[in-house]
């Protein structure tokens, strides 16, 4: 195609009815939004007695904050850090604009000698969410389960009750699916429309459609058959993109899907802005915590029941750390009197990945294209394909999981992605975008699933308002550079497939200082281009891993701390095994079982899940209202 592509012909209409639609369910959404009533923050004494205490309103706390109130004799605290969730994170389209703001934590992996000297500092950036919702209120909108085989690995180390079949009910449970055509796919007995969690497609405007297309049949090409989605029992392949957005176009989070609903229960109290120090240890006993409220006077709040600490993968290990549980000798060297000895903040993983960048169709109209589709705020803002495939060339379990996105020539938001989001240096930045100037950008975020390199979370220092010190070690380990070098030299050959080759696609290879002595495309450059351009998809695990005790674990299987009663641990830290998902769905379903085990633990009933289908319907499936997002459209319009 010429590089006009016949002018302005090509620029697709991206602006159908339903988007309209979909446009002004948001706009009113947003509207009423502004004046959404969060939960207040709860007023508490000093010395107030709680049945739990959730130290962190994030993606997973909750989620227990919904199921456990639920028993409507437990009085339930949820303690967060952060505020209500901003206008930015609710509307889809805003996501990439919530990095470096007060709804993150702004944390930064530490600076090695040896890799990531392409990003800014040297170091990668490890956005997290700091607001109620956690993670769910600012991720990237990726809805995925992982792969079975990824969960039944956990029972080999003394997990009971956590294989694939077991977490499956979870999974169901959590979900709310709004779109018919997920239940059209031959997965459809994989879904339900019941949950809270509302799943829909990607809304595909003409231009998202025709790229999508071009993404898959180049992939199918390459050796990556093309799925229906990446929820059946085979995820070899690639596939178009779910998201967890609800019917009025809004984000679903735990925060508009778990809290909302349930905001006025009068046995819930949410704490904001106010940062728990630490678990209060007596007779190896969870008893309370102490807590800075509005980050200032620091309080003692008490539990009856049970401590659940739900602050994520780098905080969780934090807090216990400051509260005397974590290795005897990284205590002992700060002063921190020992309450159990345990490998707390160790086994940390991550999906690293290294970008692969190649240019798509030679049209500069691609960029007005691009832009009028990212006018359309309800929905993920580019194309979107994602996949999976095994290095071996067989087998069922991922090696290698990529997202490949499509921006217009000249791209300001992947400019944006690459500096801001990524993390990457100027020059990098300026290397992807200035070669794409004249052509769509294809970018390729090529991710290691299951990396033998293993992390750590530590104290800085026992100040509790000081950042800890983050170590993903990300290729430390040879087999991790092999694995992704070759992954990269399989997206390489994307170019050559029938949809880009007749574009003349090229590969972007660009100059890095380092890796100036290789020659590009060459086996040696990859090495080096990976070592230096490696950095996060944001998906931390693992600190506070769940095993027997002998292999390494913080928490036995019902996620209680080994050698402290009336403790848990509930959130992603307590993943043994990184599966090959986004960490969103996961991390519920996490806390859903969670919630169903403290219940039987404490002789609640525990109400049964019947998952309800919707095959038939027409258009978009209205979820049970009493599980359902608690619509703010519905608020406005009475």
């Amino acid at each position: 195609m010429g590089l006009l592509g016949g002018a302005l012909a090509p620029v697709a209409p991206v602006f159908s009815s339903k988007t309209i639609l979909h446009t002004v369910q948001l706009l009113a959404a947003t509207l009423n939004y502004t004046a959404q009533s969060w939960p207040p923050s709860a007023s508490v004494r000093d010395g107030e007695t709680f049945d739990f205490i959730i130290a962190g309103g994030g993606t997973a706390g909750l989620v227990l904050a919904n199921r456990l109130t639920e028993v409507a004799g437990w009085r339930v605290l949820v303690v967060e850090a952060g505020g209500d969730p901003s206008l930015l994170s609710v509307i889809p389209g805003t996501f990439p604009f919530t990095a470096h703001t007060p709804e993150d934590w702004n944390y930064f992996n530490e600076r090695t000698n040896d890799t990531s000297h392409a990003l800014n500092l040297e170091k990668a950036s490890l956005t997290i969410g700091k607001a109620l919702g956690g993670s769910s209120s600012i991720n990237h909108l990726l809805y995925e389960r992982g792969n079975p085989a990824d969960y039944n690995s956990w029972g080999d180390l003394g997990n009971e009750g956590w294989s694939w079949d077991d977490v499956t009910y979870y999974f169901k449970k959590l979900e709310g699916v709004i779109d018919r055509k997920i239940f059209d796919r031959p997965t459809a007995e994989q879904h339900c429309s019941n949950g809270p969690i509302s799943v829909q497609e990607h809304k595909a405007n003409a231009q998202f459609q025709r790229d999508n297309a071009r993404l898959l049949r180049g992939f199918a090409e390459i050796g990556m058959k093309t799925l229906p989605d990446l929820i059946g029992d085979d995820q070899m392949g690639s596939a178009t993109q779910d998201f967890p957005i609800n019917k009025d176009q809004t984000r679903a989070s735990t925060a508009q899907n778990y809290l909302l609903p349930i905001k006025s229960r009068p046995n819930l109290y949410v704490l904001k802005n106010s940062l728990v120090t630490q678990v209060i240890i007596e007779n190896d006993t969870a008893v309370g915590v102490k807590v800075k409220v509005n980050l200032g006077e620091e309080i003692q709040l008490f539990a009856n029941v049970e401590v659940i600490v739900s602050a994520g993968t780098y905080n969780t290990p934090k807090v216990l750390l400051l509260s005397g549980v974590g290795p005897k000798d990284d205590l002992e060297s700060m002063g921190i009197q020992v309450k159990a000895n345990l490998p707390v903040g160790q086994n940390l993983q991550d999906h690293a990945f290294v970008p692969m960048v190649i240019t798509g169709e030679r049209n500069i109209f691609t960029t007005v294209e691009s832009a009028l589709s990212l006018l359309d705020l309800t929905t993920f803002p580019l194309p979107v394909v994602n996949g999976a495939f095994s290095l071996s060339g067989h087998g069922s379990i991922p090696d290698i999981q990529h997202i490949t996105l499509i921006g217009g020539a000249s791209s300001p938001l992947f400019f944006y992605f690459c500096l801001v989001n990524f993390n990457y240096n100027l020059q990098l930045t300026t290397a992807f975008i200035t070669s794409t100037l004249t052509s769509q950008i294809v970018f390729s975020l090529v991710q290691l699933m299951r990396p033998a390199s293993k992390g750590y979370v530590k104290l800085q220092s026992t100040d509790p308002n000081d950042a800890p010190i983050i170590n993903h070690r990300y290729l430390e380990e040879e087999e991790d550079v092999e694995r992704l070098v070759a992954g990269l030299k399989k997206m390489y050959t994307l170019r050559k497939s029938s949809p880009f080759k007749k574009e003349r696609s090229k590969a972007v290879l660009p100059r890095i200082k380092e890796c100036a002595k290789y020659k590009k495309g060459s086996h040696d450059y990859f090495k080096c281009y990976a070592k230096q351009t490696v950095t996060t998809t944001f998906h931390p695990l693992g600190t506070c891993k769940m095993a027997a005790k002998d292999k390494g674990g913080v928490v036995d299987s019902r996620l209680r701390v080994y050698g402290i009663s009336r403790l848990r641990v509930v959130d992603a830290s307590i993943i043994p095994v990184q599966p090959c998902a986004k960490m969103f769905a996961p991390t519920v379903m996490i806390a859903e079982k969670a919630a169903d085990m403290i219940k039987q633990d404490y002789g609640k009933p525990v109400e049964e899940f019947v998952c309800v289908k919707a095959e038939g319907c027409e258009g978009v499936v209205e979820a049970d209202d009493k599980n359902s997002h608690e619509s703010v459209l519905g608020g406005l319009l009475g």
